[in-house]
């Protein structure tokens, strides 16, 4: 019984660290979006529309506004600051022309890797440091994170 109740310990422990680490991991990961915006004259909600354009490809403002939870009207903001930088484009989707699809410019990413080049380097360290195995587990435990997220 004591063998359970210190591994029930142990793992409460462990559940609180990772929890912390995340809030740090995330903060950390805010200021220094915010701080490459600011490099580039952007708002600090722009950054992360660039992100959801990379990920999940063009979008109208309405799924913009929807993904990020700010108002149509700080959505057009951005989108105009993003189109003012060539970042990004306004473009008529050609299955309904009616609609308009924000996509990222062609060199957008190009643009932006040497800002996010110190940070891609300090990852592709550490992930050389774990074993496949290591490795498997932190894929997994990113995808729920990523899944629970998308769908709640």
């Amino acid at each position: 019984m004591d063998e359970e109740v210190s591994f029930m310990v142990r793992r409460s422990d462990l559940e609180l660290a990772i929890q912390q680490q995340m809030i740090t991991m995330i903060a950390n990961i805010v200021l220094f979006n915010h701080a490459a915006s600011a490099s580039l004259g952007l708002g600090a909600s722009d950054s992360q529309f660039l992100t959801l354009l990379q990920t999940r490809g063009a979008m109208t403002p309405g799924q913009l506004a929807e993904a990020s939870g700010l108002t149509s009207g700080t959505v057009t903001g951005v989108i105009d600051r993003l189109e003012k930088a060539k970042l990004v484009r306004r473009e008529r989707d050609d299955g309904d022309r009616r609609k308009v699809l924000v996509v990222l410019a062609p060199d957008a990413v190009d643009r932006l890797a040497p800002i996010y080049a110190g940070q891609g380097a300090m990852l592709q360290r550490l992930l050389t440091r774990r074993t496949p195995a290591e490795l498997e587990v932190i894929r997994r435990f990113l995808d729920d994170l990523v899944t629970q997220d998308e769908h709640g």
